[in-house]
């Protein structure tokens, strides 16, 4: 064990645990970059409804910026519920950023409607945890990808199967599709 200043909710057990050494030195050597030191500790979050123009942009709420360790026009990138990862241009000024080039393919894929709510859990450097609920207050049913990255055009870096998410009562169940029913992942295209 080691002293590392912060720790991590386990998001089933609701347990408290240390990062690992690697996490740990990373987000050290973040904090000790990052302009407001006091805001940033470890983890931070976000939650954004869908209201508006979401589907080809989002606004990083301003009161979160400072949190932020990346800088405007970088690439960031969203975990989605599966575990598989998108890349999203980080777009704007200072004041005013938001997920631009890349988000319309994560809101397409996703089946991100209006109403939906998400929530943006800021883990360190560019990477960011999303979960998304429906407009009945339960994580949504979405098909996801088992592949591991999106690039921002949309295109994915290696071409997996399908999986079935499904969510009953807001208990989140993993079904994988029989052998017939799986699908070949196509990139989104306008």
């Amino acid at each position: 064990v080691f002293a590392s200043g912060f720790s991590m909710e386990d998001e089933e057990t609701g347990e408290f645990l240390l990062p690992c050494r690697l996490c740990s030195e990373r987000c050290f050597k973040n904090r000790s970059k990052h302009k407001n030191r006091e805001c940033y500790n470890g983890c931070a979050y976000f939650f954004k409804i869908m209201l508006g123009d979401y589907a080809e942009k989002l606004r990083v709420p301003p009161a979160f910026v400072p949190k932020l360790t990346i800088e405007v026009g970088e690439n960031v990138v969203l975990q989605g519920p599966s575990g598989e990862e998108w890349v999203v241009k980080l777009w704007g000024t200072d004041k005013k950023l938001e997920f631009s080039h890349g988000w319309e393919n994560f809101v397409h894929h996703h089946g991100i409607e209006f109403g939906d709510f998400l929530v943006f859990k800021y883990i360190c450097e560019s990477n960011f945890k999303v979960r998304i609920f429906g407009r009945n207050g339960c994580v949504k049913n979405i098909t996801v990808c088992e592949h591991k990255k999106i690039n921002t055009d949309g295109e994915r870096m290696d071409g997996k199967e399908f999986i079935d998410l499904v969510s009953e009562e807001c208990n989140v169940d993993a079904k994988v599709m029989s052998q017939n029913q799986r699908r070949k992942a196509e990139p989104f295209s306008h």
